[in-house]
């Protein structure tokens, strides 16, 4: 009978207090989709990992300077001795971010985010384009005609879905380039890229200097390595490296992590650890004073006992504690409507009763 009196007089008093009732829902609506909403991201940025085969098992590889604390990304001539010497992946592919100029008869040049990739970038993740072919290992080499994969969005909003654009001669970064192929709609891996083209179309990429490091590498581990043991290779192929080239590669060593490790694992993790800490640091800030009365509130509203064995929700039969909290309430109130002077009076008398009491007067 108790629970079932406290919902009535539950909603009697929701029922009576019609706004306190709206917004009451309005903040619990709010509060779900809010917690709903972040949990979605999480989970698909956090926790769920890349949509990808076997994403664990590619793992993505950059530059660190363990002297320094500092990341850095791939130079050219890292990544081709990586791959040439390594024994633990089954293939390592590079990539570059940039932005690319598209224009071709009929259409104003447009500006669009575009990634530089190996041959293989596609492949190693198991992925391929909607229509049309993915690059060729010949399309990686120096002097190959320009080619170019253009991404859904590209393909759909620039030329309306049509087909016929595969073949297609059109200019990036005023470079002819034939059109290969069209990736599936959502791609846009690895930096948001909206089209792709190789390596090799990198202008003076044969002629770059081994500390540019202006590359990001990732890897498809082989079958049966454990990523401990990718890790320790690719350390000594970076210590080797430091001693055939101190000039370019000291204190310059490989560092292996999962792709989302990589891209998840630092600003955004740290926003959602950063809510974490205030919240914690919220409630380390709040007094012993502050932790009694939340508890004494937490009694009196839920975690106390009637005498006859019952615990009630509600403590609407309690007079003597509403009424002592009324003549504080008074009290209060009229300090704070008070003067300054009669405030400093209140306290001289105050003083001077536990002075003679302590017996000091």
């Amino acid at each position: 009978m108790g629970l079932w009196q406290d919902l009535q007089s539950a909603i009697r008093l929701l029922i009576k207090d019609k706004w306190f009732t709206l917004v009451a829902t309005v903040a619990l609506a709010l509060g779900i989709g809010v917690n709903a909403t972040v949990f979605t991201f999480v989970n698909a940025v956090l926790i769920r990992g890349l949509p990808f085969d076997e994403p664990d098992r590619i793992l993505a590889l950059n530059s660190h300077d363990p002297v320094r604390d500092r990341n850095m990304g791939v130079s050219y001539l890292d990544f081709k001795d990586w791959k040439a010497a390594t024994k633990t992946f089954s293939a390592l592919a590079a990539y570059t971010g940039t932005t690319m100029n598209v224009s071709d008869e009929g259409r104003a040049p447009e500006w669009f985010n575009g990634s530089f990739v190996s041959a293989n970038a596609f492949k190693l993740i198991g992925q391929g384009p909607a229509i049309g072919r993915d690059f060729l290992p010949e399309d990686d080499r120096p002097g190959a005609a320009a080619v170019v994969l253009l991404g859904n969005g590209i393909w759909k909003n620039r030329y309306a879905g049509d087909a016929a654009i595969l073949g297609r001669t059109i200019r990036v970064n005023d470079v002819p380039s034939v059109v290969i192929g069209v990736m599936p709609e959502g791609f846009k891996f690895p930096q948001n890229a909206d089209l792709w083209q190789p390596l090799a179309l990198i202008p003076a990429l044969e002629t770059q200097k081994r500390n540019s490091r202006g590359f990001e590498v990732y890897g498809r581990l082989g079958p049966n390595v454990a990523p401990g043991h990718a890790r320790a290779e690719l350390i000594a192929i970076g210590q080797r490296l430091m001693k055939d080239y101190p000039d370019t590669n000291k204190d310059v060593l490989p560092r292996v992590q999962t792709f989302n490790e990589r891209v998840n694992g630092g600003p955004i993790r740290a926003v959602f650890l950063s809510c974490q800490q205030c919240a914690h640091g919220r409630r380390l800030c709040e007094t012993p004073r502050h932790r009694r009365a939340s508890g004494h509130q937490w009694r009196a509203a839920g975690g106390g006992d009637d005498g006859d064995g019952r615990s009630s929700l509600l403590r609407h039969d309690r007079p003597e504690a509403d009424s002592r909290t009324s003549v504080h309430c008074r009290r209060w109130h009229a300090r704070r409507r008070a003067p300054s002077s009669t405030r400093v009076l209140h306290r001289c008398i105050s003083r001077t009763r536990t002075r003679s009491a302590a017996g000091l007067c």
